[in-house]
């Protein structure tokens, strides 16, 4: 539905865990609001698309869709930075098939933290879990650590109703970002 390989939704995934925990109407100190800690305009952004669509903008699925939508180019800074800093237009982004590579630059270019907040090593790990539940699902196995890697068996992600958004983490990564399962 959203258009993108498994290692891109994972890459892009990864990067919403460490950001904010998957809880969609998490708000930061700085008020960044959201699964992708939308702020200012991209905040706006996301508010406007979901009441053009009539649904809530804490939706989930709301927020995917927006996502895509901003990396297709409804955030023109995504767009741009997508080509300077990686070499890549968007749709060459939603095709990636390193995983390594779409973490960073989906965190680089959309997320746009500072690199003494970026933690790729553990938005990476992030990302791996999700390729390994999502590639469960058609018999795939998990890429090595660098990345890397095709699709494996031809794989296709399942429609986002049929993915559990509770993370595939391990009790031990879930008191690393303060949560308990069960939240």
């Amino acid at each position: 539905k959203l258009g993108c390989t498994p290692e891109a939704a994972c890459g892009i995934i990864g990067n919403i865990e460490q950001e904010s925990s998957l809880r969609p109407t998490i708000v930061n100190y700085k008020g960044a609001t959201g699964l992708c800690q939308w702020l200012d305009t991209r905040l706006t952004g996301l508010k406007n698309y979901a009441s053009s669509k009539g649904t809530n903008w804490t939706d989930v699925a709301t927020q995917a869709e927006w996502v895509i939508e901003e990396l297709k180019g409804k955030d023109p800074t995504t767009k741009s930075f997508l080509q300077s800093k990686e070499g890549l237009t968007p749709e060459q982004f939603m095709q990636l098939t390193d995983l390594s590579r779409a973490v960073t630059a989906f965190r680089r270019c959309f997320e746009r933290c500072g690199e003494h907040e970026a933690n790729d090593a553990k938005r990476l790990k992030y990302a791996q879990n999700w390729y390994s539940q999502i590639v469960k699902k058609d018999g795939g196995s998990t890429p090595p650590a660098g990345g890397g890697g095709g699709t494996p068996g031809g794989g296709t992600l399942p429609p986002l109703e049929e993915v559990s958004l509770e993370p595939p983490c391990d009790e031990e990564a879930w008191r690393e970002i303060g949560m308990k399962r069960s939240e």
